[in-house]
């Protein structure tokens, strides 16, 4: 999902917490989508991809998304928790 995605998600359950966790985890994710395009499309093989990065980086990747997965768990949790889609509801006509 890109950003603009993820914002539209955040605006229809009017969440508002921050959609990133950190600023820098805008740009990884950008290069997620961009290179699974990329894959996807046939423009560049995954080994061509994976080839860019050295393990630890892959590692570091890893645990930069696994966070922001977490985070955007946390904010469901909380939003379920709060009843926070109950105040949605009473807002809509």
């Amino acid at each position: 999902m890109r950003y603009a995605q993820l914002e539209s998600i955040w605006t229809t359950f009017g969440i508002d917490a921050p959609i990133l966790n950190e600023v820098s985890i805008g740009g990884r994710i950008k290069d997620i989508v961009d290179n699974r395009n990329a894959i996807a499309h046939g423009n560049s093989s995954a080994s061509e991809i994976g080839s860019r990065v050295s393990l630890s980086d892959l590692y570091r990747r890893y645990e930069e998304l696994s966070g922001y997965c977490s985070y955007v768990i946390s904010v469901f949790e909380n939003y379920v928790n709060e009843r926070k889609y109950v105040a949605q509801s009473s807002r809509r006509p």
